[in-house]
């Protein structure tokens, strides 16, 4: 059996868990994206709003979202969309009616309207918001790594080799609004990789003043 422990759909029941609860931040967007009063909750205590919908979140989820600097969370929410078709779920109260609605779609791939005109459908000026959106979910996935591989982050080589997080989320989530892979480079010490850098290089896929820093202690995890 295959039994992959990735953040977005599981094949069985611990993976199933696992997708269910590490979706949490992905579900407050949503929900704050379509109901203004919600939003304003999240962004005056984000573990308040949480239980406003009776949501749990993991202890890496609230860690995450406690260092989201107050502009970011709030110009993530601005630019987070919900299809049309996932509207009514996620203008209830209910946690478990939008993690439904999540794991029914699918897929963490872009919600994006079907008018827009940027890369990869996305809004030109909405795109550094994405960016960091999905970064963020790199994030988690590179926490769950660490925590399963002897407090080790992948190396840059495996990184560069393929998709060292793959059980954790699916490989469209290595390459930012731009269609480049994200940059990453582990920190190794004593034999591990213990740290690491993530950004994305923006539209010129270069190193230059356009790059977009991870959402996430930045400054630990940046050049």
């Amino acid at each position: 059996m295959d039994v992959r422990k990735t953040i977005v759909g599981g094949r069985s029941e611990e993976p199933e868990r696992r997708a269910r609860h590490s979706r949490g931040i992905e579900v407050l967007l949503k929900k704050a994206a379509v109901d203004d009063d919600f939003a304003a909750a999240l962004l005056e205590s984000r573990g308040d709003a949480a239980r406003l919908i009776s949501l749990e979140l993991q202890e890496a989820e609230k860690r995450i979202l406690s260092s989201i600097p107050a502009d970011t969370l709030r110009a993530m929410i601005r630019n987070t969309v919900v299809k049309r078709h996932q509207l009514s779920a996620f203008k209830t109260a209910s946690a478990s009616v939008m993690l439904a609605a999540l794991l029914v779609a699918g897929s963490s791939s872009c919600d994006c309207g079907e008018e827009n005109d940027g890369s990869m459908g996305i809004q030109p000026n909405s795109a550094p918001a994405y960016a960091q959106s999905r970064m963020l979910s790199l994030q988690e996935a590179l926490e769950a790594y660490r925590t399963d591989h002897g407090l080790s982050y992948p190396t840059t080589q495996q990184w560069e080799g393929g998709n060292p997080l793959e059980d954790y989320v699916n490989a469209g989530e290595l390459i930012d609004p731009w269609n480049s892979a994200f940059h990453y480079e582990s920190i190794e010490e004593e034999g591990i990789a213990a740290n690491y850098r993530l950004k994305s290089r923006g539209p010129d896929g270069l190193d230059s003043d356009d790059d977009i820093r991870c959402p996430i202690d930045p400054d630990r995890h940046s050049w």
